[in-house]
């Protein structure tokens, strides 16, 4: 089955979520999953608002400064899971966080519904080239 969304996107949604989920309990990782949600809730609102191709070159300073956010987020939670997270751990939690959960729809639908515009679609590849990696770790 073919998805709508790149299989880069996919990955990078997949593993911010999944990041995020590795906390719960009101302690600085809860604080990060929170922070996670407010950017992802934001950059989606970002995308959702991207009707033509003037919206889109209107948006892009905010996505930059959203995907500069969500990186150094992707960051502090590769220092967390240094200390001995587990994807169990993860998968445990991703039942608690509804907000990121929503958060991380909203954004994939807004991306998808970008692919499906006929205007926009085209400009798919550069976003993704650009964005892709924002939900990931700079390694």
């Amino acid at each position: 089955m073919r998805h709508a969304l790149p299989t880069t996107l996919r990955r990078a949604l997949g593993v911010a979520l999944a990041a995020a989920l590795v906390a719960c309990g009101g302690s600085p990782q809860e604080e990060l999953v929170d922070e996670q949600a407010d950017v992802m809730a934001e950059f989606a609102d970002v995308v959702e608002g991207i009707g033509d191709a003037d919206d889109l070159e209107d948006a892009r300073p905010r996505m930059r400064e959203l995907g500069t956010e969500m990186k150094a987020l992707a960051d502090r939670w590769e220092a967390i899971a240094k200390d001995g997270l587990t994807e169990a751990d993860a998968e445990e939690l991703a039942k608690d966080h509804k907000e990121l959960a929503a958060a991380s729809a909203r954004l994939s639908a807004a991306f998808m519904n970008l692919a499906t515009n006929p205007e926009l679609a085209p400009h798919l590849p550069e976003l993704m080239k650009e964005f892709g990696d924002a939900f990931e770790p700079s390694r």
